[in-house]
This record gives C-alpha cells, structure tokens and sequence, in this order.
C-alpha cells in the first residue's frame, strides 16, 4: 500500500499534477498595514508642511476597498473623513486619480447613469500601483483645496511607493 501511494505521488509529481495546482493560484504584491501607515504618514507630513492650519482625514484601502488605515487631525470632521474615504474608494475603482472621474463625467453627462456606489469625484484619491500598473489600493484625503488633496496623495504614493497615478 506504502509503496503504490509513493509511486503515485512520483506520477503525479513527474506529470505536472503540481504546476497545474501553481497554475490555479494567481501571486500578487498587497498593500501591508505597514505601507499603508506609511502612505499616511507621508501625507500628513506634507499636509503639516504646506497648511499647517487645516484639519486633513487620510483614508487608505486595500485592492479590495476594505479600509486599511484611517485618521484625521484634531478638529476635522466626520464629513472630511468621509470624503477621504469615498475618494480613495474613487482611485481605486478606476485605478487612477479620483479628480479623473469627474472630468469623464463632464465631458460625457451619461456617464452619470453608471455611476457605482462610494463613487466621488472630487481630486484627493490618488491610487497604489505597482510598476506595471497593478492596482494594490488607494489613498484619500480630504480638508484642503482638491488640488493639494490630490497632490499630498500623489507625494505620499511616490515617497513610499516609488510610483505615481
């Protein structure tokens, strides 16, 4: 019996039974909870150095949307972290920049129709890619202009990330 059940794992083993199992499963870079921290952090950073005065909510989400990261300054609202948090949710769906969205939407008013749940359009959401554009998640942040959300996102991905939407 020992020996049958050897001869058929050598079978199996010398017939590609394993590279077809391989095959079956996809490896993929994530976002770790530490790189998430780390886009964050980045983008506080830049947000105390640029507008020292604004209340900012950071907002970062896995490939997957589920929330990673969350924070917000003293004296931001629930509202900020919402909008930090639909944008990110906006890259990441699109793969792009969270502002991109709204411009498609104008220049294409029936696109309105097809808009999908936790969808914004308001620059701020930045998304992680890796080098070859694979999609790891994304980052959001709300509390100044749209434009410095955007660009504290987009510093934030390329300090940690190396890469940009």
């Amino acid at each position: 019996m020992k020996l049958n059940c050897l001869i058929a794992a050598f079978a199996l083993a010398l017939s590609g039974g394993a590279s077809a199992a391989q095959d079956a499963v996809v490896n993929r870079p994530t976002l770790t909870a530490t790189g998430a921290k780390a886009l964050a952090g980045a983008c506080f950073a830049w947000a105390k150095e640029k507008h020292p005065d604004r209340n900012i909510a950071v907002a970062v989400i896995d490939a997957g949307g589920e929330l990673m990261y969350y924070e917000r300054t003293d004296g931001a609202t629930a509202q900020t972290g919402n909008y930090a948090l639909g944008k990110a949710e906006t890259a990441r769906q699109t793969g792009s920049l969270s502002g991109a969205d709204m411009d498609r939407l104008v220049k294409n008013p029936p696109d309105l129709q097809v808009l999908t749940f936790n969808r914004l359009g308001l620059q701020g959401g930045v998304a992680v890619r890796t080098a070859d554009k694979t999609v790891l998640g994304a980052i959001g942040v709300s509390g100044m202009t749209s434009a410095d959300d955007e660009l504290c996102g987009k510093t934030a991905v390329e300090k940690v990330v190396g890469t940009s939407s």
